[in-house]
């Protein structure tokens, strides 16, 4: 993969070794719960290293304005259509213990 800053390419990639990794073909079919992305070797984008083939890419406007909105109103406050919008899992919290030590609201309250 080239080298990007820009959140569409690196979700493509994502999205590409998540595809491979469990494929969906044929009578095999794997799903999978959770998937990350590790980033290391990161530099700033004017350090980064050039080709004579480089293309400009992306549109930085549009990645800082994105940045921006979350930064704003929070996290996941704007997110590319490729994440996905419905889940088919439900969180199971009936089974949770109460937190007595740590949250207030679950005090019990003697009448």
């Amino acid at each position: 993969m080239p080298m990007s800053s820009d959140t569409f390419e690196l979700v493509a990639a994502a999205k590409r070794c998540a595809l491979a990794a469990w494929p969906k073909t044929g009578d095999k079919l794997y799903a999978f719960t959770k998937a990350g992305v590790m980033l290391d070797d990161l530099l700033p984008f004017e350090d980064r290293p050039r080709t004579l083939f480089d293309v400009p890419r992306g549109s930085p406007a549009l990645m800082s304005a994105l940045d921006k909105v979350n930064a704003r109103f929070g996290k996941k406050t704007l997110v590319l259509a490729s994440e996905g919008m419905s889940r088919s899992w439900q969180l199971r919290s009936e089974y949770r213990s109460p937190r007595y030590t740590t949250r207030i609201s679950d005090l019990p309250v003697v009448k």
